[in-house]
């Protein structure tokens, strides 16, 4: 009879161990939530400098291939670019954003992300970004694109 009660407890304490867990944010779900904030929101949709300077590691570079030649560009760089393209941005239309992560490959910490840009529901860029994870959480810290 002891020995059951004693199963019974552990079974128990596991359910419990296994419930609390499942409330943690994982890897990927932080991953996600990063690349949702900086750079769909930050870069795509809001183009909000804050959202990117949270997301995005100060060390940040984009590397960008055009004519078999590969330019990089910084972080402060792109986001006055981006800045720019706000009075621009598709003739004052709106643009429904939207995107997928057809990848996520992460080992320990250091994450490689797939993700596809689709404007108007049209497929606009797949970029590869690179992560990192420190202190403070995950950090975009590369990126190269191909776009559509």
């Amino acid at each position: 009879m002891k020995s059951i009660v004693t199963v019974l407890l552990m079974l128990l304490l596991m359910t419990a161990a296994l419930l609390a867990d499942s409330g943690r944010e994982t890897d990927e779900d932080e991953i996600r939530t990063v690349i949702e904030m900086a750079y769909v929101n930050g870069v795509h949709i809001e183009k909000d400098q804050e959202a990117i300077r949270r997301g995005f590691h100060p060390n940040f570079s984009m590397k960008v291939n055009r004519n078999d030649q590969v330019s990089v560009v910084a972080l402060n760089s792109w986001i006055l670019d981006i800045e720019r393209s706000k009075d621009f941005a598709n003739g004052g239309k709106p643009v429904k954003i939207t995107h997928k992560f057809p990848l996520i490959d992460i080992t320990g910490n250091t994450a490689m992300v797939k993700i596809e840009i689709y404007k108007n529901s049209k497929l606009t860029y797949t970029d590869y970004l690179s992560l990192y994870k420190f202190s403070d959480g995950w950090k975009i810290v590369s990126k190269v694109f191909q776009g559509h």
